[in-house]
This record gives structure tokens, sequence and C-alpha cells, in this order.
């Protein structure tokens, strides 16, 4: 079954190849590898669906996006492969000169996130000064009365603002900098991450999937 899905897929992706003229893309989890050196551990790849994968990204014109950092996308136990991949035709590679391809952490998931990148590190940065609401703060009980005492017997144009000011003061004594927490808990994740390269061991697994 998996086998015929994945000759489906081929089929799709050459299939919208033949009319893409605009800047294209391809990202994902495509199960599979275009060589014995995207499986580390168990089982050898079959060499068969590995030339059916190669054969589609020759054929549609797609070239790899230059891979950043660490190259497996899926482990279990001591099995790693490379299963996601992402890939661009040749209008998207020369509108898109420097972008690249990060696998960054995995989010409860066995495979890891897929970044694309621009090169260009200012991108999303945050405005000084502009208001950011955290989903994070619905799980706070006293959240609630920062609402409601924004929005109370208010206008929505002036419980607005009233709202921002006082979940801003709110979070600022009660709460702290989720960012920085958050950034504190992706650095021992990235760094428990590193170990494992080394040391695969339950332990470290374990106390991964705790800090997700």
């Amino acid at each position: 079954m998996v086998a015929i899905r994945r000759v489906d897929l081929w089929h799709s992706i050459r299939h919208i190849a033949q009319d893409m003229l605009d800047d294209w893309i391809v990202i994902g989890d495509f199960n599979s590898f275009m060589d014995s050196v995207d499986k580390l551990g168990g089982a050898s790849p079959s060499s068969h669906t590995m030339k059916q994968f190669s054969d589609c990204i020759l054929e549609t014109g797609l070239i790899e996006i230059p891979i950043v950092g660490e190259r497996f996308t899926w482990e279990k136990q001591a099995v790693k492969e490379r299963l996601d991949w992402a890939f661009s035709n040749i209008s998207w590679e020369l509108s898109h000169p420097n972008h690249k391809s990060h696998y960054k952490l995995r989010y409860n998931s066995d495979h890891r996130l897929i970044v694309v990148t621009s090169g260009n590190s200012d991108a999303g940065a945050k405005k000084k000064g502009q208001f950011k609401y955290y989903s994070a703060w619905a799980i706070e009980d006293s959240f609630f009365e920062v609402v409601k005492s924004a929005w109370e017997n208010e206008e929505w144009c002036i419980g607005t603002i009233k709202f921002k000011e006082e979940a801003t003061e709110w979070n600022k004594n009660f709460i702290g900098s989720i960012p920085k927490r958050k950034r504190a808990i992706l650095k021992r994740i990235e760094g428990i991450n590193w170990a494992r390269k080394n040391n695969n061991s339950n332990g470290l697994f374990c106390l991964e999937k705790e800090l997700w």
C-alpha cells in the first residue's frame, strides 16, 4: 500500500510539473530515500524505490535546496533516516539564490521540522513596541481578570487599548518573558539533541520528550 501511494505521488509531481511556469517549491515527508546514505541503521533501503524517487526528481527538473546542519529528518531508537525533503524548480532557484533548508527540532513528532530560509536574517523580526498576544496566557486563571477589566463596560476601541496596556503589564509582572523562557527550553533540547548524536541513550530521549 505504501509503495502504491509513493507511485501515485511521483505521478502527481510529474503532472504538476508539466504546467508549472512559476516559482515552485516542494517540501514535505516523501517517505523515500534518494541514496543509501540517507539511512543509518536498520535494513538497507530498496534500490528500486530509490530509483523511482530519483527519476521523478530528475524528470521534473527539481533541484534539492541546500541543507544547513543535521541531514537526517526521522529517527527511532538507533535508526536515523532522511525522509523529508525540500526541492525547488529552476525559476525558484534563480529568484531565491541564497535560500537554504534547515531541519530543525522535532515538535512532538518523529520528524524534524523543515524550515526554508531566504538568507535574510532580519525577516520576521518583531518591531519595537509591537504588541503580541501569547496563547499561553489563556491557561493562566488571572488572565481572564485582565480581559474582564479591560473590556467590561467599554467600547471596543477603548477596550482594545486598555487590554494591550494591562496585558503587557500583567505579563511583565506575573509571567515574564515567554520568548526568553522558550529560547531557554529550546536551547536545552538542542543540547540534548546534540548529545544524542554521540550517545543515543534512552534517558536522553525521555528527557527530550518530557521537555516537549
